[in-house]
């Protein structure tokens, strides 16, 4: 293969993962609410699980709102969208749409951000394993 194909190519590629990457990552939470609506203590019922909480949340997040990059270490959750769409942006992952009746999960592994970049607010509820502080 010519050395010009090859660079041309590999040019391309980084423009085409540049592009997937369509915004800047956003280290400020803004338009974001939470509310805690049931916690349980796991330790009470579980052996070895003490200091974790299983936690109900309703989420808001206005047009526009944002949840700032944040990982999942040992807090993982699933988060179900009652209403509205956002945009979940995985680390090296394209970005993808989760809209009003589809769901999402958040494993441990995870560093992502989610916006709304629709025009009405969306809601949506998450359960997730959380370390007490």
């Amino acid at each position: 293969m010519n050395i010009r194909i090859v660079t041309a190519w590999a040019t391309l590629a980084l423009a085409g993962a540049a592009c997937a990457q369509d915004r800047a990552v956003p280290a400020e939470t803004k338009g974001f609410g939470q509310d805690r609506l049931e916690v349980v203590d796991l330790a009470k019922d579980f052996a070895g699980f003490e200091g974790r909480q299983l936690r109900l949340r309703r989420l808001t997040v206005a047009p526009g709102g944002v949840a700032a990059h944040h990982q999942h270490a040992g807090r993982p959750s699933i988060t179900y969208v009652v209403s509205g769409e956002i945009v979940d942006h995985r680390d090296g992952e394209a970005p993808r749409k989760v809209k009003a009746g589809q769901s999402f999960l958040e494993p441990s592994s995870l560093g992502h951000w989610i916006e709304n970049a629709g025009t009405e607010p969306a809601l949506l509820v998450a359960v997730d394993v959380f370390l007490k502080p």
